[in-house]
């Protein structure tokens, strides 16, 4: 038996039609309806929470006064002074910033930062440096902080 053609009339389709969302006849997918609808809100959406964001912030590094203090010291692990930024070494910031606080931030270049971020294992085997050292860094860097704190 020959199968039948889509439609007497009409080429049989090249390619299988989508499924109706809904009964009025629309040929659009629930997710292309979705995208064309018009999103109605109150109240402009905020790009983000100022008051979290300031949280946050004070968590992870503790002031401004404290990051540009940080931007002014050596790095820790090749002592440049080029492009020093607040980098959290004993604790990562996991999820976002959650996890390290600002006692657990040190001074290092961006070079070392972005190795840092690629692997610590990696990055303290390839410097013969070991946790202690990034321990002391750190020890080092709150030291500084608290007689620079003292002197103002």
């Amino acid at each position: 038996m020959k199968p039948r053609a889509w439609n007497s009339t009409l080429p049989a389709p090249t390619k299988p039609m989508k499924r109706s969302a809904s009964r009025s006849g629309s040929h659009l997918s629930r997710s292309e309806i979705r995208r064309e609808a018009e999103l109605r809100s109150r109240k402009p959406i905020r790009p983000r929470n100022p008051k979290r964001a300031a949280w946050k912030f004070k968590r992870n590094f503790h002031s401004v006064d404290f990051v540009e203090f940080t931007h002014t010291r050596p790095c820790w692990p090749c002592g440049s002074r080029d492009r020093i930024q607040a980098a959290h070494i004993l604790e990562g910031r996991k999820m976002g910033g959650c996890g390290g606080d600002w006692r657990d931030v040190g001074p290092q270049c961006s070079d070392c930062h972005d190795e840092w971020g690629r692997g610590v294992e990696t990055f303290l085997r390839a410097r013969g440096l070991t946790w202690a050292d990034a321990e002391r860094a750190v020890a080092e860097h709150q030291a500084a902080w608290a007689e620079y704190q003292e002197a103002a």
